[in-house]
């Protein structure tokens, strides 16, 4: 078996100790991973560590599968399920104190932010602005945070999966990226099937996902690159830097239909990014 959450829990417990100790980076074996198993913790201001916990089985290159709002926790479980039944896949997982942002002081300050809106530099300095304190110092220090994350596990991929929940309390949905929608600027296409709940759709930066996704009866959109609001978040970052980008985006709580897109989500993989061919060494000219 990968890991079950339960486990997962404890493991993150342990190094949150560590964590408050020292800036450092972790590493463990665990004989059920086909590789080494890090964890890497990154310091902000005083008294903050971020772990970034990646998990796999049998890695899929250039695919990762992202998680960074510790409070959306259905995406995660469900991910780590996932994985664990299928025996394939990279899961990476942000944990640093269960919240939805994440806060950390500096000479006598604090400061907060969305770990979904530091991607872009205008989008590091708006969601430090959000919630209160700025300063350029902050702005360093998150902007190590996010060149950590893409550099290890979203530049050199070929596909990005983003793993989000949603609440059914009218927030966002697929219809807020319809016409008259609060974020209609950010979509040039949009498809919504009227039998599926609007609260659980794929967002994605690719036109060949989302004739995918659309073909198979999931409400889906497509980011408009040109007009998408830069807020910094990865679906942004990913337009900007021409990386393929789906968010499974799901109702919280519903593990099942999460389960689902995920499935939606690896058929997709399978038809467009199939494993390369190994060359055959005994053709080799000579």
């Amino acid at each position: 078996m990968l890991v079950k959450t339960s486990r997962c829990a404890g493991w993150i417990l342990s190094f949150l100790l560590i964590a408050t100790l020292a800036f450092s980076q972790e590493q463990i074996r665990d004989s059920t991973y086909n590789a080494d198993m890090k964890l890497f913790l990154v310091g902000l201001g005083e008294d903050t560590r971020v772990i970034i916990m990646p998990l796999c089985k049998k890695k899929i290159p250039g695919i990762w599968f992202v998680h960074v709002h510790e409070d959306e926790s259905t995406a995660a479980d469900a991910a780590i399920e996932f994985i664990d039944s299928t025996g394939a896949g990279c899961f990476v997982t942000l944990k640093h104190g269960m919240g939805r942002n994440i806060s950390f002081n500096m000479k006598g300050k604090t400061y907060k932010f969305d770990p979904n809106r530091i991607y872009t530099a205008e989008g590091r300095k708006a969601t430090l602005e959000r919630f209160g304190a700025y300063s350029d110092s902050a702005f360093s220090a998150v902007s190590t945070l996010a060149n950590f994350i893409t550099s290890r596990f979203i530049d050199s991929n070929r596909l990005v999966v983003a793993l989000h929940n949603n609440t059914n309390d009218g927030g966002l949905t697929i219809k807020s990226y319809q016409k008259g929608g609060d974020y209609q600027n950010d979509a040039s296409k949009v498809f919504v099937n009227k039998k599926e709940d609007p609260d659980d759709f794929f967002y994605t930066t690719s036109l060949r996902a989302f004739d995918f996704f659309k073909e198979k009866g999931f409400n889906v959109l497509l980011q408009n690159n040109k007009t998408v609001t830069d807020d910094g978040s990865l679906s942004v970052y990913a337009g900007m830097k021409k990386i393929d980008y789906i968010n499974i985006e799901s109702e919280h709580l519903k593990k099942e239909q999460q389960k689902k897109m995920l499935a939606a989500a690896m058929d997709y993989i399978r038809v467009c990014f199939p494993p390369k061919p190994v060359a055959d060494e005994s053709d080799n000219g000579k």
